[in-house]
């Protein structure tokens, strides 16, 4: 059956499924997933019927854009007056416009390369769905969608950036050093980060820290989801999150150096623990997406913001392995692998897109893991560096029990 090319998927997409026909959010606090979806089926491989299908019945859950007022009583945002709005989840379609205007004047890389830095520390807000637009957005090459992830990064900015804590409730480590990883830090390895998930689902003082948050009107009386409250009570944000429970996550990570840690690590770590965890956990899959999207503009950042960027992310991975206090954990932290009983990727996807309206993140799981797995398949030069988390083998099969996983079971909220 015929599929969309790359350009038609691109002009469907700006002409019919961007936020100037579908408001980013809905029910309040949802975030709108269609151009996640549409990207992930293209890349699986659906035809353009299965793709629009998706699009049609998806988009019956989202609040419409009357094109006639779109502009009405709308005014032009200058960079200035949006510096206040970070994080106020107010005007995003004037963030929206505005940074669209700034790729017209610097390019996509461009104006990527400009405010990514000052927005990635927030990538946590809304559930990571920011930074989870952006990424699918600069993956397709759709401008409009380019903006409108910057827009949401800006609009829902939720800080996990050490730099955003408090002078007053740094540790005395982060007082007396300027760079982000000290002189002696250590490589992230699996057996690091086994160890350090154990500690975190079963850490007392950080699940007392994270309820005794919860409790406070500013979380609260939040229109928004519990997991976010919950990611909320962890942040780096002086009046939402706890700063001793954020300070000894901090603590823990500051150890190792995250110079080495980039794109391939992150996935390789969201993919192991979504299928180290027993449940299909919720949160996680968006972490493996989250790691995914980040990947796609890492190279636009600069040596020392990509480092801040990953440390983020870990930070908040750190932060979801307490709220979500995973049960049942393994005794070690190599995956059992039965290759007798593995699907092959063709009949992976193919199972993937026979399912009748799945709950979206299915495709989006396996589209990563997919992409994840091809860049092993396909070549040395993805993943031959100091910092290997998961061998060739290992990420291959842990790729296929991750998208087996999400096609099999269903999502933990």
């Amino acid at each position: 059956m015929k599929q969309y090319t790359r350009a038609q998927l691109q002009h469907a997409i700006a002409d019919q499924w961007s936020t100037r026909s579908y408001r980013i959010e809905y029910g309040g606090y949802l975030s709108n997933h269609l151009l996640h979806g549409v990207v992930a089926l293209f890349d699986l491989g659906a035809p353009a019927t299965q793709v629009d299908s998706f699009a049609a019945s998806y988009a019956k859950t989202l609040v419409p854009v009357e094109s006639a007022n779109y502009q009405n009583g709308r005014s032009v945002l200058t960079l200035d007056e949006a510096l206040p709005l970070l994080g106020k989840r107010v005007r995003f379609e004037d963030l929206a416009d505005m940074y669209e205007r700034e790729i017209a004047v610097l390019g996509r890389d461009g104006a990527v390369r400009q405010h990514l830095p000052r927005l990635v520390g927030g990538l946590a807000g809304s559930l990571l769905h920011g930074i989870i637009q952006l990424g699918y957005a600069y993956h397709v090459g759709v401008d409009r969608c380019v903006a409108e992830g910057l827009a949401y990064l800006h609009h829902s900015y939720l800080s996990f950036d050490r730099h955003d804590v408090a002078p007053e409730q740094r540790s005395e480590a982060d007082k007396t050093t300027s760079g982000l990883n000290e002189a002696a830090a250590a490589t992230f390895r699996r057996s690091d980060a086994f160890q350090l998930v154990h500690a975190l689902a079963k850490d007392e003082f950080l699940l007392e820290e994270q309820q005794q948050r919860l409790q406070i009107e500013a979380i609260s009386n939040r229109t928004t989801s519990n997991l976010q409250r919950k990611l909320m009570a962890m942040c780096a944000h002086p009046e939402l999150g706890s700063g001793p429970a954020f300070q000894k996550i901090d603590s823990v990570l500051r150890q190792y150096d995250f110079d080495a840690v980039d794109g391939d690590v992150a996935v390789d770590f969201a993919l192991w623990l979504f299928v180290l965890v027993p449940s299909c956990d919720f949160v996680l899959v968006h972490a493996v997406t989250s790691a995914w999207a980040l990947q796609q503009v890492e190279h636009l950042l600069s040596p020392s913001d990509r480092a801040r960027a990953w440390r983020t992310w870990f930070q908040m991975a750190a932060s979801v392995v307490v709220m979500r206090q995973f049960q049942a954990l393994p005794d070690t932290d190599t995956v059992k692998m039965d290759n007798g009983k593995m699907l092959e990727w063709e009949d992976l996807i193919a199972r993937t897109l026979s399912l009748d309206e799945p709950e979206l993140h299915v495709y989006k799981v396996v589209q990563v893991a997919h992409a994840h797995a091809m860049k092993t398949r396909n070549g040395p030069s993805a993943h031959t560096k100091a910092l290997e988390f998961l061998t060739p083998l290992e990420r291959s099969v842990i790729a296929q029990l991750a998208a087996s996983k999400v096609i099999t079971d269903e999502c933990v909220i």
